[in-house]
């Protein structure tokens, strides 16, 4: 981690603004995707609109040119997720175990994004196994990024 790591100002401290910005952005657009087919049965608006998300979220990753933007998503996207469960469940009997279900997603969330906000040190910092995939793939990397390192991993933890 560089010494400008928290340091308002800073080029890491302005780039990780940028990808918070880039993630707000996709919580707001794809909840607006939820309400926009909530007569879908729920798992299919969850679906939908993490499939949104992910797709805003490469959006930045292409522009920004850094796979490694959508690094926080496997930390996010879960919390956001669960949070959408409980709700549409809420008049459910049993109200207990999802409330401990998403406790405990929130605190898997927060510390495994904690590492990546301690780890990360801006965007011109990418995570080793994108740059490997980068150089085997070359004008087809973009492809891969989003088939391997977006698309996938968004499939898995959903």
């Amino acid at each position: 981690m560089t010494d400008d790591a928290f340091v308002p100002g800073s080029s890491t401290a302005r780039d990780r603004l940028v990808v918070a910005g880039a993630y707000l952005l996709a919580l707001i657009v794809s909840a607006l995707v939820g309400m926009y087919v909530s007569d879908l049965p729920p798992i299919w608006v969850a679906a939908l609109a993490d499939l949104v998300g992910t797709a805003l979220i490469f959006e930045f990753s292409l522009r920004l040119d850094n796979s490694s933007v959508y690094d926080p998503y496997w930390s996010v996207a879960p919390v956001v997720i669960a949070a959408y469960w409980w709700l549409v469940g809420v008049g459910a009997d049993v109200l207990i175990r999802p409330a401990i279900v998403l406790a405990l997603v929130l605190v898997w969330a927060v510390r495994l994004t904690m590492n990546w906000v301690r780890r990360w040190n801006g965007l011109r910092d990418e995570d080793w196994r994108y740059v490997m995939l980068r150089e085997r793939h070359g004008k087809r990397y973009w492809v891969v990024s989003w088939m391997g390192i977006h698309l996938l991993p968004t499939v898995l933890v959903f």
